[in-house]
């Protein structure tokens, strides 16, 4: 169960994916996931099938080939691993990916595994996929899609609206993540608000590749900060400082995601946070060696991308939704952690973003 989608937004290549495992429950394992925590509140005890672990879904062959899974994960990785070696031996164009699955993938496989992917022939990028479903996107066109977040995916695309008017200063590429940003953003400020995608088996982190100067990378330095607003009669609102940060990064082959929770004292400047938890999520097709932790850096909050998940809770008891992606290229930011030793020990805001951020809640 997962949910990986190839789709080209601004025109430009994307592959997104999800990071949970799901599974046959382990009586007294506690599972964590950097979205909601310890997943017993969602999955109790005595569920039976569950979340099981967080894994990358999404995995870089070479230079010209990506691809995403879903399925068993046994089945995952005998294909993945095989079709790294045979597209590494034979320089694979399209036609030899179709013909790869088609003669060197076992029925067992084919049963159990749906398999999407970009691939770049030249000037030529083509999506591709394997048990997959087909939606057509007024605004994205022929999206590929496969797993149980499937349906997720195609109401986050359909809710996104009509292409906004990006700064002339940022590129096709820029434009193309901060789009699909916006989609990643939904769908796990959504996992925050509702147990719905998690009882349908996807999310926990969502993970992209795209194109960047010629070859397939992966796209890290993402922070997401989810907000709650209050509204009241008079339709003011009142702000207080985020309730949680999820910094998304990789070093080498592994992703790592580092969470932080807020908390107001009663001295409006003082600021309490139990930022302590850094996920590791290894690739599919390469183990972590637990005996590296200590060598594994602790990301920053502050990032290249940050995007921005407000709720905004009403006095009728009903909610609004609102979110906004900043790229930032010089490190100027305009929402700002200050870190010591590890810990986040202060913000700093700018007045810009704030009036920002104010008209994109109050918007009709």
């Amino acid at each position: 169960m997962t949910m990986t989608a190839a789709f080209f937004p601004e025109s430009y290549p994307i592959l997104m994916g999800d990071v949970l495992l799901s599974g046959p429950e382990i009586p007294g394992k506690q599972i964590h996931i950097p979205t909601i925590g310890n997943i017993n509140s969602v999955f109790p005890e005595g569920s039976g099938f569950t979340i099981v672990g967080l894994c990358q879904k999404l995995c870089i062959l070479n230079d010209r080939l990506a691809v995403g899974w879903s399925g068993t994960r046994v089945a995952a990785q005998a294909v993945i691993k095989h079709l790294k070696k045979a597209s590494a031996e034979r320089n694979f164009a399209l036609d030899d990916v179709m013909n790869f699955w088609e003669h060197e993938v076992d029925k067992w496989c084919k049963e159990n595994v749906s398999i999407i992917g970009l691939i770049k022939n030249g000037d030529l990028i083509n999506a591709f996929g394997f048990n997959y479903q087909k939606l057509q996107s007024e605004r994205f066109g022929h999206v590929i899609l496969s797993g149980s977040g499937s349906h997720a995916m195609a109401d986050a695309l359909a809710r996104l609206g009509p292409s906004p008017e990006y700064p002339s200063t940022i590129n096709i590429l820029e434009k193309a993540v901060a789009t699909a940003l916006s989609i990643s953003t939904d769908i796990l400020g959504q996992e925050l608000i509702s147990p719905q995608g998690l009882l349908n088996y996807f999310g926990g982190g969502i993970e992209l590749i795209s194109l960047v100067k010629g070859r397939f990378t992966k796209v890290g330095d993402i922070t997401y900060l989810f907000w709650y607003v209050n509204e009241d009669n008079e339709h003011n609102i009142t702000f207080s400082l985020p309730e949680t940060a999820l910094k998304f990064t990789y070093y080498e082959d592994i992703m790592l995601v580092r969470k932080a929770e807020f908390k107001a004292e009663k001295e409006v400047l003082q600021l309490k946070c139990d930022d302590s938890r850094v996920y590791i999520i290894a690739s599919i097709l390469q183990p972590f060696d637990t005996s590296n932790v200590k060598n594994l850096p602790i990301p920053s909050f502050n990032s290249r991308w940050t995007c921005y998940y407000v709720v905004i809770r009403k006095s009728d008891g009903t909610f609004k939704l609102r979110f906004m992606i900043d790229y930032v290229a010089n490190q100027e930011y305009k929402f700002h952690f200050l870190e010591e030793n590890n810990l986040v020990t202060k913000l700093e805001v700018k007045k810009e973003f704030l009036h920002r951020l104010h008209s994109v809640v109050v918007e009709p």
